[in-house]
This record gives C-alpha cells, structure tokens and sequence, in this order.
C-alpha cells in the first residue's frame, strides 16, 4: 500500500510528528515499511500490509490505524447526504445475484464537462497513475481512498427504444465455482469484476460527449469479499456525486437502494479489566503505581481503537461495539486484548514469565505409560513411531477411510499397531539390522461391534532373534521360540505389576478390534490376556504366519489396549513403615534359651521374664522335642 505524506496530512493533524517518529510508531504497532520516496516536495511511503488487515488498503482505512497510534482525530469532512428512495428487498433476485447485499445507483443527466481538476490529476500522480478524464479521476480518486468501486456508466447506451430504463437489471453474476463475477446488464457483460484491469465495454463507457450517465455500486456478501462497511460505501458514494457537482453543471436524479437484509449488524463483546490483564500481564513503565493497566487505562486505549467502550459496574465488564470495517478481524475477546497491547505498545509490557512454585500432576495414565516405555528398554527392545494413515489395500469395513487423503498412502487409519511392526521389520530385515525387537505404542482407530467408531491406545511389540540362548558355552546359540517370547512379556507385566489372566482365545464374543491380528497369526499358537474382573480380551498374543512376511524366521507378536492395561495395574506394597523416635538407650536382640521342668507352665514363665524388664517382645517356641528346654 503506497500513501503520500502530503495525502494523509489531509486526513490527519502530523504536524508536530516527525517522519523518524511516524516510522518508528508504525514499525512497533506491526506493519513493515518497505520504502519511502521522494516525489516533488512529497514523501511516498509503501506499507506492506498483512492478510488480516486488509481494512488499511486505502487511504482512509490507514488514516484510521494511524490516528489510532499517535491518538489523533480524523478529518472526515461531511458530504452531502442526498435524499434516496430506500427499496426494503430486492425482486425476482436469482440465486446467481446471492453475491451482493446492497446496491446503489443515482441517475445525473446534463454533464456540460469532463475536465479533470487540477488537485484529482496531482493526487493520480502521486500514486503513479495516469490522469484522464473528470470521470475517471473521480473513480480511480474514490477507489485510492475509501476503497470503494463506483462505476459510471453511458445512460443512453442503457436505455431501450422507449427510453426506460431497468434499475433492477444490473446485478452480479459468478460462474459455479463462484471464482469470477461479472457486472451485467439484461444478461450482457459490462464490467469483469474479478479483474482489477478489466475495462468498461466501449458501447457502456463514458466517452467525452456523454451527457447522462448511471452510478452505481454494491455492497457484497462477507462471505465473498470482507471489505463490507455500509458507512465507506455511501460516504464513498456521496463524496462521488459531490465532487461531479462541484466541477460539472449537472441534474442530480433520484437515488435508488436496493437492500437484502440487515446491514448495520452489531457486534458486541464483553470483556473484563481481569481478563485483558492476565494476558498482557504487568507493565514496565516506571511513572506507574500500580503494575497493571487500570480500568481508565484500558477505556481512554478501546476508545483511541474506536470500540466504543461503556463499562458496566456491575458485572465489572466492558460493553464493547466492533465498528463494521473491522468486523473480519475483531471477533473474539483475545483480538481486543492484542489490538490493547498493540496500540498500548508491547515494548511497555514485562516480557518475563512469573514464577510459579507450584508443580504440576501427571496423571495416571501418563505416568504409567512413561514407566512401561522405560521397561520395555530396560528389557532390550528399540521404541519405533509409525505413522496412524496406511495405504488403501483391503475392502474390510471396519478400517475407516479418510475423506480427502493426501496420498493414496495415507487414505486409511490403521485399526491395529502390528501391521507397521511387521513393515518395520521387512525394512530392517532388508537393511541387515539384527536382532529385531521392537515396540510402539499408539492410537488405533476401528469400528466395533455397535458400529460405533473407536480410537483406542494401543501397546504392541514384535520379536525376532536368530541368537537369542545358549545351553553352554560350546552350544551354538538358538533361536528364540515360543515361550522365550511369552517369558519377556510375563516379565514385562510382572515388573509393571498388572494382573493378567492367560487364556485361549474364544471367537465368539471378541470385538473386532482383534480379528485382523488373529487372521494373520498361527491359531495354535495364540493365546489372549484377560482382564481378571471383566473377563475382557485386552490383549493377544501369537507367532506370526510366514506367509504374511516369505520369511523362516519364527516372530512373535504381541498388541495389548494400554488404557485396560493400566486399570489392571495394582500396587503392592511389600513393607509397611512404622515411624517412631529412636530410644535412649540402643536395643539389642538375642535369643536365649530357658531349662525348665515340663510341669511349669509356659504363663508363668513369661511373667517371671517380664517382671524382670528384660524383654519387651518375644516369640515362643512351646513344643519342645526329647526334653530340649522351651524356647523363648
């Protein structure tokens, strides 16, 4: 976006503000300078101007963010506000004119010149383009500042044999991909406005002997284009006709509107002085009391921004009303806060983060999956991290399949962790990296038995090792086999402490989470573990089919749901702690040995020891054997 300085001291008072200030402010409130050139005693600045806030691409939308920074009032000076006749709805509107939600067309007849004044052709020049004539300049004038398109059109042209002509029948039209829209008139193309140097049919434009013509312009759906203000459109609008009046002898016609709904639509917000300064945090400004922005802080900035700040007592919230040219993107509480902060000036704000003692949780869940991946590698096997889409290969309903997949690659999720196992182990098979045993531990996605779509936690491992034991030194080593296997797995639950119930596996009842890794396993040597209380399969595991892999080697593979896993974890605790102050005098313990006669009774004998303070704990032995003494 490039402004002449000269321009935008029309707009607003910089008299007292330096071009090295102007910058500076600018650059801070976020909008990158790219250069700035000198043209006749002028300055050009060029802006380059962010997706989000295309409000700034004419000249009042940057006069509005500058007199916002530098809390200066804008000079809009009011036009004429000519008299129209308002049309509440559009008739016979077709689904193709869903574009537009308001139009605007003035009728002026009797032009006696189309001379160009001298300030509209210096101001053409400043923004490097081409001087024409008053019609021209006027719409290239309007469109530089207001940011509106107001289109001029030949009214003889337009007229039909009766010299009438139909207001209704200039609409918008777009293809079916809504990517081009043209201006048309009865079906006939005048304008291409998805062409921003698109030109006027010759038989509709404006030659330099017309005498009548029709402006006319439309407001579109925010969907369609963002820029929607209906204030920038008819002051737009207005200053056009004022600036045709001022230098052509006219007669000023009827103004017509044709409007679809509610355009002033209001957007409030609610925001509170709490909320705005938990985000930005305290201030590092040394003239403060206080750390934090106070509620007249944060009016005098929302009032500078134009939001129309009130502040309701008893909510203790800012009523707050977004005005229409900035409605893209002020919409949530944490716009205000930033567009606060970014007026306020982010530099001021302490960019420290507060110290907190307080330590986190972890959960459950996340506790004991850190401790099962810190055994599985103490027990020798490698983590791996596969990704969750698979490539289309089976008709099997219960894989879910992507609507809009990237690659044929990544159109499924996977319902099981063991098929990118058993790809993992082809790929490191191919690169000779042996011993194989592997982990993973990741999300399934399937559909069980309710058709109801699931997405599970999944804990799986894959074992292969050619040299797993051997017998004696002078043995040669052996494969490992099929209970070597389960022994790692026993141990890994043994030292995860879950209590799991092995069994053989009944088809009947399982969901269909498990049926793709059994169809892939030798049945004879699949085994499932069992919830204890729920009697639920929540885990299997099996030797692999050769035929799945065109190996010998013999591989094992387990798959167990993580989530059902930790629910069967119990926490024994083997000792149970007495905390006591330690005595005066040390203790000692010793056994000791008593010779009696079989006819004392053993009461009698513990009363004759406690009497005598010696012990405070004993443990006695009351079966004597061949006339060995009582063992105290």
């Amino acid at each position: 976006m490039k402004f002449s300085w000269k321009s935008l001291n029309d707009l607003i008072d910089l008299k007292n503000i330096s071009l090295n200030k102007f910058t500076n402010n600018l650059i801070l409130a976020g909008f990158e300078i790219d250069k700035i050139d000198t043209y006749n005693n002028d300055c050009i600045i060029d802006i380059s101007i962010t997706s989000n806030r295309i409000d700034t691409l004419y000249l009042i939308g940057i006069a509005r963010e500058i007199s916002c920074i530098f809390n200066t009032t804008l000079r809009i000076y009011k036009t004429n506000d000519y008299k129209y006749n308002r049309i509440k709805s559009i008739e016979n509107t077709t689904d193709t004119e869903l574009l537009t939600s308001f139009k605007i067309h003035h009728r002026i007849n009797s032009l006696d010149t189309l001379k160009s004044p001298h300030f509209l052709n210096d101001f053409l020049r400043r923004s490097n383009l081409k001087s024409g004539n008053l019609l021209y300049a006027i719409q290239q004038y309007i469109k530089l500042k207001w940011g509106q398109t107001i289109f001029f059109f030949n009214l003889n042209e337009l007229m039909d044999n009766y010299h009438f002509i139909n207001y209704s029948a200039i609409y918008i039209k777009t293809n079916e991909t809504n990517l081009i829209a043209t201006l048309r008139y009865k079906n006939q193309i005048i304008y291409d406005l998805s062409n921003s140097n698109s030109n006027l049919i010759d038989n509709i434009n404006c030659k330099t002997e017309t005498q009548s013509i029709l402006l006319y312009s439309s407001l579109y759906q925010a969907k369609h284009i963002i820029r929607n203000s209906i204030d920038d459109l008819l002051n737009a609008y207005n200053e056009t006709i004022q600036l045709i009046v001022s230098y052509s002898k006219v007669t000023i016609g009827k103004l017509y509107t044709y409007s679809r709904n509610r355009l002033n639509l209001i957007n409030l917000l609610n925001i509170s002085t709490n909320e705005i300064n938990k985000i930005l945090g305290p201030t590092s400004e040394q003239s403060q009391k206080v750390d934090k922005l106070s509620k007249k802080q944060i009016y005098i900035l929302l009032q500078q921004i134009n939001l129309q700040p009130k502040y309701d007592y008893s909510k203790k919230l800012f009523k707050i009303n977004i005005p229409l040219y900035r409605s893209h993107d002020l919409y949530r509480n944490i716009d205000i806060i930033e567009e606060i902060g970014r007026i306020h000036g982010f530099h001021k704000f302490i960019d420290s983060l507060p110290k907190k003692t307080k330590k986190g949780k972890i959960s459950r869940h996340a506790y004991y999956i850190k401790e099962i991946r810190q055994i599985l590698r103490n027990i020798g096997l490698n983590e791996v991290l596969n990704s969750s889409f698979i490539p289309y290969y089976t008709e099997d309903n219960n894989i879910l399949q992507i609507y809009n997949p990237m690659t044929e690659e990544q159109s499924l999720l996977r319902s099981n962790l063991i098929s990118n196992l058993i790809e993992s182990y082809k790929h490191n098979v191919n690169q000779k990296n042996t011993p194989i045993e592997l982990f993973e531990i990741g999300k399934i996605f399937y559909i069980n038995n309710h058709n109801c779509v699931q997405e599970q936690m999944h804990l799986a491992g894959i074992l292969s090792n050619n040299n797993f034991i051997r017998k004696t030194w002078s043995d040669k080593t052996e494969k490992i086999n099929w209970f070597h296997s389960k022994g790692i797995l026993e141990n890994f639950l043994e030292q995860i402490q879950a209590k799991l119930r092995w069994h053989k596996i009944i088809q009947d009842n399982i969901d269909k989470q498990w049926f793709n890794i059994i169809q892939i396993s030798y049945l004879n040597k699949t085994i499932g573990l069992y919830d204890n209380k729920t009697n639920e399969l929540i885990g299997i595991f099996s030797e692999l089919n050769k035929k799945n892999i065109n190996k010998n080697d013999s591989i094992y593979i387990f798959e167990i749901n993580i989530h059902k896993l930790i629910a069967n974890i119990i926490n024994t605790k083997h000792l149970d702690y007495i905390m006591k102050d330690y005595s005066s005098y040390p203790s000692v313990i010793r056994d000791i040995s008593i010779k009696t006669t079989k006819d004392n009774e053993i009461e009698n004998l513990k009363k004759n020891i406690f009497n005598m303070n010696y012990y405070k704990e004993c443990i006695y032995d009351t079966a004597p054997c061949r006339g060995s003494p009582a063992r105290c």
